[in-house]
Order: structure tokens, then sequence, then C-alpha cells
């Protein structure tokens, strides 16, 4: 028996970039240590190696190419892209092995809580997450998903950079919270800006069971580079001592990187036509090569909606193309990221968890069926006055749960809704919702319950 290659495109959902001619230079200037004057002539001139670098000339060519600086810096210039990738001409192109279009996994970002916004961000909460809710019903897309994206906030509070401490704020925890109650929507799949520092992998072992993360390579030649160039070893995607191949794996509680005890699922994601941790055809060759020995893989990359997606997936998919045609026999399929874990990890089709949820006086009462993903289903609470809080419950048992609405927490009569989320083991979502104005009726909804490939599809 052969395996079967899963791939799952993941897509960092960020809304419009701009960048100005001057923060170019200033990118050069904090990658490289070069500082140079702000011109097109000399932007012409780096891309043609024409200016002695000491050595750098080809990372720093590559660094300002015309592909990497061609970014969508309107809303309208994403849409025009999306209206080709929406496409049935371009879904359809070519198809996998069962005769399924293409797929796209959307994960999307809010960018909130920064000071200063040069490069025009699409700042606000579910502004980018609503946007692509829209364009999925209004091109009736049945295949795409939405996931969880998140950067942390940074010293400088600037939103063209990205932090490295996810508790210098609770933005994650609000947004959460905000998604919950807003649209009664909870993450299974995150896709983390590029490393996982400790604070970040147990915050997602928590909550979110399936990670597409791990972006380390035997051969790494773009991060060599700029590691040569004057880039700090492990400063950016620093994945060094994680899986090489295409294995799935349970992270340590001290370091995602390495294998251990924890239960989350992190897949291997490499990017397209990126600086570095690009996926080739040598890597791609070796997950039908894997398949084409009997084992069930799952291949995901990544990229970025502000860049030319229409033609970093084409590319993408004659590299596809090219491999599978050299192992005939080895089926491969465009999937979401659930469905990919799902059967590569021989998860079992189960019922979503059901949750019954009371208020008595100033208790909150939650129980569950069946045991959940984490310790404790995720509480968010939205008050009167528009102010959106996560909370800890009581733990009973790890079925049984109780939130005391007090002045050590929050009063009841402060409360204007109240939201519960979790995951169960094998990633059915379930959201409840309930507002205090009536408070016996609590809003429920499932999410990820049908996204598992048929047995029958994968036999044939």
């Amino acid at each position: 028996m052969k395996g079967t290659v899963s791939i799952v495109q993941c897509v960092d959902t960020e809304g419009p970039l701009y960048e100005s001619l001057e923060s170019t230079f200033e990118r050069i200037k904090e990658a490289f240590d070069i500082e140079l004057k702000p011109t097109e002539k000399v932007l012409e001139k780096l891309r043609n190696k024409e200016i002695e670098l000491n050595g750098k000339e080809e990372v720093v060519c590559d660094f300002v190419s015309r592909k990497r600086l061609n970014y969508n810096d309107t809303w309208d210039k994403i849409y025009q892209m999306l209206h080709i990738a929406f496409s049935d001409d371009f879904r359809y192109q070519i198809l996998d092995s069962y005769g399924g279009g293409y797929c796209f996994n959307w994960f999307c970002i809010d960018h909130v809580g920064f000071r200063y916004n040069p490069r025009r961000r699409a700042g606000g909460y579910h502004v980018i997450f609503e946007e692509y809710a829209r364009l999925l019903k209004a091109y009736n897309c049945k295949t795409d998903r939405i996931y969880w994206h998140f950067h942390p906030k940074g010293f400088s509070q600037d939103a063209h950079r990205t932090g490295d401490n996810h508790s210098f704020s609770n933005l994650h925890n609000e947004i959460l919270a905000r998604r919950i109650i807003d649209h009664q929507w909870f993450p299974v799949a995150n896709r983390p800006t590029t490393s996982e520092h400790m604070d970040y992998n147990l915050w997602l072992e928590q909550w979110i069971p399936f990670d597409f993360a791990n972006m380390n390579m035997m051969n790494n030649n773009g991060l060599e580079s700029q590691t040569a160039a004057g880039r700090v070893p492990g400063r950016v995607a620093d994945w060094r001592g994680a899986p090489t191949d295409w294995t799935i794996y349970h992270p340590s509680v001290w370091d995602s990187r390495r294998i251990g005890g924890l239960r989350r699922y992190i897949a291997r994601c490499l990017y397209m036509n990126c600086r570095h941790s690009t996926i080739t055809e040598e890597e791609l060759n070796n997950a039908f090569l894997s398949a084409n020995e009997g084992k069930n893989i799952l291949v995901s990359v990544t990229n970025h909606d502000f860049r030319d997606m229409v033609a970093e997936t084409k590319g993408f998919i004659a590299l596809t193309r090219k491999v599978a045609a050299k192992y005939p026999k080895v089926k491969y399929k465009w999937s979401n990221a659930v469905e990919a874990m799902r059967h590569v990890l021989e998860l079992t089709k189960e019922p979503p968890p059901v949750l019954s949820c009371k208020i008595d006086k100033n208790l909150l009462y939650v129980t569950s069926n069946k045991p959940l993903w984490g310790p404790q289903p995720f509480l968010a609470i939205r008050t009167s006055e528009g102010n959106y809080y996560h909370d800890n419950f009581i733990i009973n048992s790890e079925t049984d749960w109780t939130y005391v609405f007090d002045k050590d927490s929050i009063l009841l009569d402060m409360v204007s809704k109240i939201g519960i989320a979790s995951n169960d083991t094998v990633g059915n979502t379930i959201v409840t919702v309930c507002d205090l104005d009536t408070p016996d009726n609590w809003k429920i909804n499932y999410l990820n319950i049908d996204d598992w490939i048929d047995d029958k599809i994968i036999s044939v």
C-alpha cells in the first residue's frame, strides 16, 4: 500500500502592506548594517549587484528584488489577486489525485494595540477576519477555512515590527474573547509568525491542537546566507533541532523545537518563494518518497496575502506536479489544515463535545460529556461597557468547571455576554455564547466537524 500526500497551503493572512522607498533602505540598514542613500537609482544598482558590499551583494540583491518588494499595498490589489485565486479556472487548473480543486487555508491576524503604523496595516479587531469570511461567502467557497495567526506586539508598539514576548500584552486572549463572543468562532489550527518561545508554547498547548510551525531544514541556504551577512543565528525562524523531515511531532514543555511530552501536534511548514526556509524540489521529493514507502505524509507551505499569491501558488502547483509525476502510484490531495492532520495522524472520527452551561445566582457551571483538548474551556466575558476579558475556571474535574462572578473577578450585573469555547482531542470545536438578557439561551456553533477525508476517496 502506498501512502497519501496531503498538501496544505497556509496563508499568513495579514491584509495590505505598504513600504516606502525610505523604509526599504531602513530595513537594509537593520538587516545588514549597510547605510545607503534611499533612491531608485541606488536600489536598481543593488538589484544588479553594482555596489560593492563586502560579500553581501548576493543576499542584498535578493532582499530588494522586485518579487520581494511587489506588495499588495491596498485592499483593491488584494481583491484583484483573490478574484483570480477564487476562480474556478485557478482552483481547477490542476486537480489532485481525487479530482479535487485547490484549497487555501487563511490564518487571519488582527493588527491591534499599536502606536505607529507606517506600513498602513489594516488595523482593528476582526477587520481581516471579517473581510475573508465575507470573501469566502461571496465566492461561495466551500473548501477554504479560516484559522489563527498572531504577531506578539514589540516593545516599540510599531505595527510593522514583531516581538518575541507573548506575555508583553494580553492581546492574544482579548482577540480570542472577541472572536468567541462576536463571531462564535474559536481556532483549531495555528500558524506562528516564525518562532515559538516557551510562553507561546504553553499558551498554544492549552487551546490549539494543530500547529503548522516547524520550519527546520537540513539545508537552509537562505538562513545560512543571512547569518553570513550578519544576522544573529536564531533571530528569525528558530527551529534548530526540530525534525528536518515531514514528521508530525509532540513538542517538549521546555522547547517546542524538541520532541517531548506535550499533546499538541506540530507539523512542518516551509515558505513559498521566501529568502529562507523555502520549499524545494528536494524537500517535496522526500515527502513523496516517504509516501511511496507506505507512509501518509502532510506537506504544508506558507506565504502572505500581501504578496503575489497567484504566481507563487502556480509555481508550487507546477513543482508538485513535476515531483508527483515521478511517483505515479502515490496519490496527493489539496487539503484543509484539519482534514490533513486528522488523516495523517489517523485520528478516529468522533462527535463534537456537548457543553452544558448554567448560571445560578453568581455562579457559572459548565460540564462536558467528554474530556476536552486542554484542562478547561476558554472563558470569554464582555462587560456592559464593551470591554472583553478572559479568565480561568475553577477546575473540578476533567469534565466539570465553575466560575464565580464576584468582586475578586467581576460582578455578574456588569456582564452583558459570556462565551465558552473549546476543541476536543480530534479537533472538533464548540463555541457557545449567552446574552445575559436571556441567561438560559446559549447559542451553539460547531466548527470542523465535517473536515474528514473520506476513506472511500482515499482508497480509490
